[in-house]
């Protein structure tokens, strides 16, 4: 399901988000930053500004997500995807259950999907 909907969903995410994206890793943020930086040291009269943001935040929104999807994928695929984000009310752990919970932000993690919903 993953390689099947990956590219249509890889399309949508934004150009500045590196995290888990094939060819746009972290490292290159921070290699850049570094030789930036060496430059500066290294060099006179050389300025350089940085501004670090942080975009978005630790959370997935189910419903968000799920609006954004419905609008990504095809139909079937949207489907199975939605069994997976909604009603999650159990924790399983050594075979046993937690008591029931309801959630509408979070996704569990582990899942192939964690990482593509997270950046999503």
């Amino acid at each position: 399901m993953l390689s099947r909907t990956g590219p249509k969903i890889e399309q949508h995410i934004p150009l500045l988000q590196a995290a888990y994206q094939r060819n746009r890793s972290t490292t290159e943020h921070v290699f850049t930053y570094k030789s930036l930086a060496k430059k500066a040291i290294t060099s006179n009269n050389y300025e350089f500004h940085v501004l670090l943001m942080a975009l978005s935040k630790d959370t997935i929104y189910q419903a968000t997500l799920i609006e954004d999807l419905k609008r990504i994928v095809e139909k079937y695929e949207f489907h199975i995807m939605k069994i997976l984000l909604e009603n999650i009310e159990y924790t399983e752990m050594r075979k046993s259950f937690s008591e029931p919970f309801v959630t509408n932000t979070g996704y569990p993690q582990g899942n192939s999907f964690s990482a593509v919903f997270f950046i999503l």
